[in-house]
Parts: structure tokens; sequence; C-alpha cells
């Protein structure tokens, strides 16, 4: 039996966030038969009682915070890849020390850090196999921004950002050199790390993103509102803002409001300027945080899935083809699902485009229906959390080897 610890800048509590669903999902399928440990930044005594009761995590260790004004040695190493260390030397010797000594105390065999950040805290630890899940490749995220907004954001702008794109592809380009394992969400992202790892490419591996039970359950017999399309999320993540902008600017204000089309946007967080949006376009219904997320989706009978930006795989397609919900995506939006299109979702880069299918299929209930069937049963067999569970423990075995 394994002894897998988990490293996370923050504990995966509540489940409302993608970083901590993949945590507390992928620990949980992992716990089935090895022990599982969790060490977190921000472990409250709160969110510790939370955690301890989902009888998961065999034991928890609180984290330092990264607390205090950041040392002025940051600046003589632009490009290390020490950042934590040189950033926040105090914590990091604390974080460091205090892992080394839950390694030793509990036999840990593997050591999962989490997002890049992490890593830094487990390349000195001695003993345990280590894996690094840098699930969106942070580097391929900076890249597209920067194409994207290089123009707009002037000549120091843009520095600023090749600045940082290189440090974030230095700290990346040593993980396949400090670990045994680094895992990623999606080819796309599993690609970009292999380039930065050289001949260490190999160590580069996909583990997707699965969904939850509750989404899985036969849908719940609900009436559809009959011309509704939906889009939900973390509405403060910046490739969703992106996403909303471009659908609201370009494809729902001169297509959709004035044919009748309502929009539901559900999510924690919304930006300002969707606030407004919604207080003039009576169709726009900023719903913010809804508790059964579940029943709501599923009384809608589209879903948008505009993203012009970002990285990784989006949890809110898994979980509408879960619903058999027909999804309208970009086609960056599908990039890591092993979904085809015209049978698994309906591919629209354009805003003309977006704005036909959505008018098009709200009146067609058999494409519906045929498209919603088909992406049901992509999900029940390759992504639910028990399917990424198993390869999560087949990586363990690499790891191992």
């Amino acid at each position: 039996m394994a002894r897998i610890l988990f490293v996370t800048a923050r504990p995966p509590y509540p489940l409302h966030q993608g970083m901590a669903l993949r945590v507390f999902h992928l620990a949980r399928e992992a716990s089935r038969c090895h022990e599982v440990h969790l060490a977190a930044r921000g472990l409250d005594a709160g969110t510790a009682e939370a955690l301890a009761a989902s009888g998961v995590f065999a034991g928890l260790l609180p984290l330092p915070a990264l607390a205090g004004p950041p040392a002025r040695s940051r600046f003589l190493f632009p490009l290390g890849h020490h950042l934590l260390r040189r950033y926040a030397p105090d914590q990091y010797r604390r974080t460091v020390a205090s892992l080394g000594a839950y390694v030793r105390q509990e036999g840990i065999t593997h050591a999962v850090a989490v997002t890049l950040p992490m890593a830094e805290m487990i390349a000195p630890l001695a003993g345990p196999r280590k894996i690094v899940d840098e699930y969106d490749c942070a580097s391929l995220t900076m890249e597209r921004r920067l194409r994207q907004d290089g123009a707009a954001l002037g000549a120091r702008g843009r520095l600023r950002q090749r600045l940082a794109l290189s440090r974030i592809r230095h700290q990346e380009t040593r993980l396949a050199r400090t670990c045994h394992l680094v895992t990623t969400i999606s080819p796309a992202d599993a690609a970009a790390l292999s380039r930065l790892s050289g001949r260490l490419g190999e160590r580069v591996r996909v583990l997707a993103n699965g969904v939850g039970e509750e989404w899985l359950r036969e849908p719940p017999a609900v009436r559809e509102e009959e011309r509704a399309v939906a889009f939900w999320g973390a509405l403060d993540f910046e490739p969703n803002q992106r996403a909303l902008r471009f659908f609201f600017d370009q494809v729902y204000r001169p297509f959709l409001a004035e044919a009748g089309i309502t929009w539901h946007v559900m999510g924690k967080n919304p930006p300002a300027w969707l606030q407004a949006m919604a207080g003039h376009h009576p169709g726009l219904r900023l719903r913010g945080f809804v508790p059964d997320l579940v029943a709501e989706a599923a009384r809608i009978p589209l879903a948008v899935n505009p993203m012009q930006s970002g990285s990784g795989l989006k949890n809110k397609v898994l979980e509408a083809f879960s619903l058999r919900r027909l999804v309208i995506s970009s086609r960056l939006g599908m990039e890591a699902i092993e979904a085809l299109p015209g049978e698994h979702y309906l591919p629209a880069d354009s805003p003309q485009e977006m704005a036909r299918l959505i008018r098009q299929h709200l009146d067609s209930c058999e494409t519906r229906r045929r498209i919603g069937d088909a992406a049901r049963r992509l999900v029940q067999e390759r992504y639910t959390w028990e399917r990424i569970g198993q390869r999560f423990l087949v990586l363990l075995q690499e790891a191992q080897a």
C-alpha cells in the first residue's frame, strides 16, 4: 500500500472550483486502495473538520501561509527557478522542514505537488517518489494571452509579460528534472510541457478530469425552458470572463437578444460589467451561485462554451454532456476532450456561426436528443472519476518504477 501526500496551495474544499474538485476526487479514488494525506495552506479548523469527515484523508498537515513583504532578493535572479525560496525565504524553509518531518513520520511513499508553486516545495524532499500535477500548463496559457493581447499591451506591457513568461517557462523546464512524473490535463498542455522538458519529455502524462456522481445520475425530470442557453463556471476566472465578453458582445447582443432567447449565466463572482449589462438586458439572467446546479442546468436545453483563451479541460462541458445537453463550443474549448464534432458537440468559432447554430437547434429537439445521448455515453465511458482514478493509480505505479 502506498502512502500518498497531496501538497496544495489551498485545501480542496468546498467543492466549487476546478482545483478543489480535481484534488478531492483523485484523492478519494486513490484512498480506496492506498493511504492518502493532505498538506495545504489555508487549512483552518472548519475546513480540516470537513475534510476529516469525508473519510478520504488519513492525515492533514497545515502549511505556513505566505505572509509579510516579499524579499528583495527576488530581483537578483529574475529567471531563477527558486522563486518561492527567494520571494518568501522564511516561509519556504518552514514549509520544506514541515513537509520533510511529516514525510518521515508518516512513511510517505509518493508526494504529489499540485501546480507549479508547490512543485518547488517538494523538490528537496528525500525518499518519496515525486509527481507534479501542472494540470494547466501555465506557459501555454500565457503564450496564448500574449498573442491575443500583445498589440494592446504596449511596449512596456509586452516586456513585462515576456519576462513573466520566461520565468514560468524556466520553472516548467525543470519539472521533469526534479520529479518522476508530470501530469497535466490535456494533450495540448502535455505537448507544451514535453517540449520544455526536452529529452525528459516522456515523463509528462495526460490525466484528464472527471465528473462527480451527482452529474452521472439520471438527469432529473424537469420542464425545459424552451428558448434558453446556459453558461456556468467560476466567473472570476480570466478565460471565462473573456468567453463571457465575447459571447455577450458578438453573439448574444447582436443576434440572440431580440430573438427572445434567454441566456442564463451561473457562477460565483460575476464581473462588474456583466452585472451592469444584466440590468439593461432582461434576457440576460445573471443567476450567481446556484446551490443545485444539476437541477438548474437540466432545465436549459443548450449550453455554450465560447472559450477564446486559456488551456486545459472545461468541466462545464463534461457536466453538460452528462445531462445530455447539446453543447455549442469553440474548438479551443474542446481541445482537452476526446469528443467528435457533430457527434458529441457542435463546433462554432465565428459569432455568426455560433448564433446560427443556437437558433437552429433550439428548434430541433431530435438533433439535441441524438447528440446529447452520445455525449452522455462518452462521459460514462471515459470521464467518470472512477476511470480517471484508475489512470491515476497506473501513474503512481509508473512513478515507482
